[in-house]
């Protein structure tokens, strides 16, 4: 993720570039220090792949691995990339790495407010389809040279899911039913995100979204057109960064499921 960040920065760094706007290729080539990153992760890769034959204790693994987060946790500041780089991924990168900490430190769980699913949904298939856009519209006070330099970053560093997004239907097997689950509202968008970016990558043409009551579960069905396999690890990765109110995701033939445990009528 964060070797994806210092790419689309590179990306835009070179078109300012070529477009003799050197100063501001400068500003973006200082957003992030993507060397020092790679370092920190190339350290602490051999330290993970050599960590059975040190002959170390189990805790020392925990040790290097808060040494490392925290390390990540100073350098990335996302509050300087909000213009450049989509927000659910910038809150993907944080919340891997304040999952760590969490974990680590103990941290105790506070239950999240309950928010509507269906409406969640249909803001994100919203979000998706808007992306395809960029406003050609000239903002007011273009003529200011931080206002031509800011709006020239955004204009550049627009960038749909990829150049091909699939249709994504919803559909609601609930009536009339307004379904509100206790899960971080947050989260699942960030996953709902990241599974979109996925397909689109494998230009799937459809994506199903299905909502609806299995028992005393909520579930969401995300069901791909096409019979493209999603990588289970991810999965694994996504139920890691669930919260602990018992929501969980799984598959169900080639469908990626959300279970929401403790779901409510609201």
């Amino acid at each position: 993720m964060f070797a994806a960040i210092a790419g689309r920065l590179h990306r835009i760094e070179y078109y300012l570039n070529e477009l003799g706007e050197n100063a501001a290729a400068m500003k973006v080539q200082g957003l992030i220090d993507s060397h020092t990153i790679d370092v920190y992760i190339s350290d602490f890769s051999r330290f993970a792949r050599n960590f059975n034959n040190t002959g170390l204790p189990d805790p020392a693994f925990f040790l290097k691995g808060l040494e490392f987060v925290s390390r990540l946790k100073k350098i990335f500041q996302a509050e300087l990339l909000t213009d450049i780089i989509d927000k659910y991924y910038l809150r993907l990168c944080q919340r891997l790495i304040n999952s760590y900490l969490s974990t680590v430190g103990g941290n105790i769980f506070k239950s999240p407010p309950p928010f509507n699913l269906v409406h969640l949904t249909k803001d994100m298939v919203e979000y998706v389809n808007n992306q395809k856009h960029v406003s050609s519209s000239i903002p007011a006070g273009i003529e200011d040279e931080t206002c031509f330099t800011r709006t020239l970053i955004q204009r550049l560093s627009h960038k749909p899911l990829v150049a091909f997004t699939p249709e994504i239907i919803i559909i609601n097997n609930l009536g009339l039913v307004e379904p509100a689950i206790n899960a971080d509202r947050e989260a699942i968008e960030d996953i709902l995100y990241s599974i979109f970016e996925f397909y689109a990558r494998k230009k799937t043409s459809l994506i199903k979204i299905k909502i609806h009551l299995d028992k005393n579960l909520i579930k969401l069905s995300i069901i791909p057109g096409d019979h493209i396999k999603f990588p289970i690890e991810t999965i694994d990765f996504y139920n890691m960064l669930m919260d602990d109110t018992g929501s969980y995701l799984s598959f169900e033939d080639n469908d990626i499921v959300f279970n929401f445990m403790n779901a409510i009528e609201g």
